[in-house]
């Protein structure tokens, strides 16, 4: 009987400190994935960045979104990149626009990643900015500054994307 007593108060222990450790190492685990996938599709925008420049430097000619988002590949792979960059968060892809919004016309000014439609995208745009020293702000304002960082829509609260300035 006391076999069975000491099993059952061993159960509970071990049950009590298993519920313990995951509300202890929830949080953490949460935070170090939206900080890997914040840092994968960081990356992702760099070399597409990185890309677009050095096709402007080396060719002499200006870039546009339309440019990129419908023919990038042609145009950046295999002398650029060796892949189009892709938007490892399961968002819709990366695509490039102008200074002033458009993804046909003007120069390509920045890079977007629109992150999937889920709470979650907002600790993955917040990882993003937080290394990269800046703070999620409204996308249609924030995406004009210089850098890396994210923005949201304030009428949308699922709208979040990472954001790369071509310089």
């Amino acid at each position: 009987m006391s076999n069975v007593l000491i099993g059952i108060i061993g159960v509970i222990l071990f049950i009590g400190l298993a519920l313990a450790g995951a509300l202890i190492l929830g949080d953490d685990f949460i935070n170090a994935s939206a900080s890997s996938k914040a840092a994968a599709v960081t990356n992702q925008l760099q070399q597409g960045v990185q890309a677009v420049t050095m096709f402007q430097v080396k060719t002499g000619r200006t870039l546009t979104p339309g440019e990129y988002n419908s023919q990038g590949a042609a145009l950046l792979v295999p002398r650029f990149l060796r892949t189009m960059p892709v938007n490892t968060t399961g968002g819709s892809g990366i695509f490039a626009q102008d200074i002033s919004g458009s993804t046909t016309t003007g120069r390509a000014y920045i890079l977007v990643a629109t992150l999937p439609r889920e709470a979650a995208s907002k600790r993955i745009c917040e990882a993003a900015a937080e290394a990269a020293g800046t703070v999620p702000g409204d996308a249609s304002l924030s995406m004009q500054h210089k850098g890396i960082s994210c923005g949201y829509s304030p009428s949308d609260p699922l709208y979040w994307v990472v954001y790369a300035n071509i310089f």
